[in-house]
C-alpha cells in the first residue's frame, strides 16, 4: 500500500464509509498518516459539520484545532461559544482572527461567550473578548442575568473589576427576580466583591 500513488490512498479512504476505519488507516504509519490526516479533517468539515473544531474548542487542543480550520471548517459559532464557555484563550484568539465568529451568539437559555467566561472564572478570555470592542457587555440571558451577575456570583473579583473598567456595565441591573449583581455577591458570601460593587454605584 506504500508504494501506491497519493491518489488512490484517497480513493481508497474515501471509499470506506466509517470513520473509525479512515482513522484506522491513517494510523499505520506516517506516511499514510500525512496523506490522509487532512482527509479526516475536510471528512468532518463536510460530514459531521465540524465536530473535530468544537472538540478541539472544549479540550483546548491547538494543533486540532488549526488543521480543522485548515480543513474548510466554514460556521465556528459553536466552536467560539465553547472555547470560551471552557477558558480556552488560543482557540478563542484564532477563531476571532481567522473567522470572524458572531460574538454574541447565544445559546439555548441566551446566555454569550463572554457571560460564560465571566461565570467560569476565565479572565484571559473576558479581557480578550473586551478588548474586541464589539461585545455587548450587558447582555441578559433569559433570566435577566448579565456576565457582571454571573462572576459576582461566582466570586471572580477579577472579572469583575474588568468589566467595571469598562464604565459600560450597568451596576444596578436587576434579573427577572429583582436581584441586581450586588445581592448575587452577598448571598454566595463573597464580601470584598459587595464592598466593590457598593463603592462603584
Amino acid at each position: 500500500m506504500l508504494r501506491l500513488p497519493k491518489e488512490l490512498v484517497l480513493s481508497i479512504a474515501t471509499a470506506l464509509e466509517s470513520d473509525k476505519d479512515v482513522n484506522a488507516l491513517n494510523r499505520v504509519n506516517r506516511q499514510l498518516f500525512e496523506i490522509i490526516d487532512p482527509f479526516l479533517y475536510q471528512r468532518d468539515a463536510k460530514r459531521l459539520r465540524g465536530s473535530a473544531l468544537n472538540w478541539a474548542a472544549v479540550n483546548g487542543r491547538r494543533e486540532t484545532a488549526l488543521k480543522a480550520l485548515e480543513a474548510g471548517h466554514d460556521d465556528t459559532s459553536d466552536a467560539f461559544f465553547l472555547s470560551a464557555k471552557h477558558g480556552h484563550e488560543f482557540v478563542v484568539k484564532l477563531l476571532l482572527n481567522a473567522k470572524k465568529p458572531e460574538i454574541d451568539t447565544r445559546d439555548h437559555v441566551d446566555r454569550t461567550p463572554l457571560y460564560w467566561a465571566a461565570e467560569n472564572g476565565h479572565e484571559s478570555v473576558v479581557k480578550l473578548l473586551l478588548d474586541t470592542g464589539s461585545v455587548e457587555i450587558d447582555a441578559r440571558d433569559r433570566y435577566g442575568t448579565t456576565p457582571l451577575s454571573a462572576a459576582a456570583a461566582n466570586g471572580h473579583e477579577s472579572i469583575v473589576r474588568l468589566l467595571l473598567s469598562t464604565g459600560k456595565v450597568e451596576i444596578d441591573s436587576r434579573d427577572m427576580f429583582g436581584v441586581r449583581p450586588v445581592h448575587h455577591a452577598a448571598d454566595n458570601g463573597h464580601e470584598s466583591i459587595v464592598k466593590l460593587l457598593m463603592m462603584n454605584e
